[in-house]
């Protein structure tokens, strides 16, 4: 064997660990990404849980909720205490939305995050708090919302737990009667 042998021989042997380790930091940073969608999902599904267990052991946060979701006609300490709620539901949605855009979220995940959403903004009180305070959020998250999840109808009327009462048809999938009310107060 001569050293130009050798040398081939050594090229070669550098060359497939080359390609070994291209391959290997492949399947590392795929899994990578898994595991970073898998952390998103589950700072998603935390924050969600927390502030569930929230409006589940606080009665006065409860009863607002609830109120909120049939009425639009809340006191002055409702409201805040409405809107420190919503706002906190939407800034987790917002969250969310920018991880599924950057595909850190998983899809089948973000469809499930969006029902809720979608019956979030259902509510009677939605309007009102989105016209007070949409300019709170990103413009692309904004737009999202105005012209994807507004014009989509729950599958449910949104009232307080338990009370689920199946859509029949709407024809007007936004309820504006709140718009126009605080259009009406304010002018």
């Amino acid at each position: 064997m001569n050293l130009e042998s050798v040398y081939y021989i050594s090229q070669t042997l550098a060359s497939i660990c080359v390609v070994v380790s291209i391959i290997y930091l492949a399947i590392q940073i795929k899994q990578n990404a898994k595991d970073s969608r898998s952390r998103a999902a589950c700072l998603t599904s935390t924050e969600l849980r927390n502030m569930l267990a929230m409006l589940a052991t606080d009665d006065s946060l409860g009863k607002v909720f609830n109120k909120a979701a049939v009425s639009d006609k809340l006191t002055s300490l409702e409201r805040l205490q409405w809107y420190t709620i919503i706002g906190n539901a939407m800034r987790i949605f917002e969250n969310s939305f920018e991880l599924m855009q950057k595909g850190d979220l998983n899809m089948s995940y973000w469809k499930g995050l969006e029902c809720m959403f979608i019956d979030l903004t259902n509510m009677k009180c939605f309007n009102n708090f989105w016209i007070d305070r949409k300019h709170w959020y990103r413009e692309e998250f904004r737009t999202f919302v105005n012209e994807s999840i507004l014009l989509k109808v729950s599958p449910i009327e949104i009232s307080p737990p338990g009370n689920y009462i199946r859509h029949k048809k709407k024809k007007n999938p936004l309820n504006l009667s709140g718009f126009f009310q605080y259009l009406e107060k304010h002018s």
